[in-house]
């Protein structure tokens, strides 16, 4: 299921360029995420990250998720741990509010 939702985004944005984001779910769901920085994109802006269980979401697993917020991904460091709001909706999911964890 993870694969395919990952299929998913990756399709969904595989014409997207950075002055175009993908189109977000406005009724999606957060989540709070906590894990660890394994894997940054910066073409994509994706962050592969170790998390911990998701909450009414996801077990604990190594996944992609897409980082909106420029500024937000341009701090993050292959292995920084990290607490963020992980958001689901019906056909994608991305993370928003990433805060390093020292």
């Amino acid at each position: 299921m993870v694969r395919i939702a990952a299929l998913l985004l990756a399709l969904s944005l595989g014409g997207c360029t950075k002055s175009k984001q993908p189109e977000l779910d406005p009724n999606a769901v957060a989540h709070p995420l906590r894990g660890q920085v394994i894997r940054l994109n910066p073409g994509d802006h994706i962050a592969t990250i170790r998390h911990e269980r998701v909450e009414g979401w996801m077990e604990a697993m190594t996944m992609d998720f897409l980082v909106i917020d420029e500024r937000g991904f341009d701090a993050l460091h292959t292995g920084d741990r990290v607490s963020a709001t992980v958001m689901v909706g019906k056909t994608n999911f991305w993370i928003r509010e990433i805060r390093r964890e020292f």
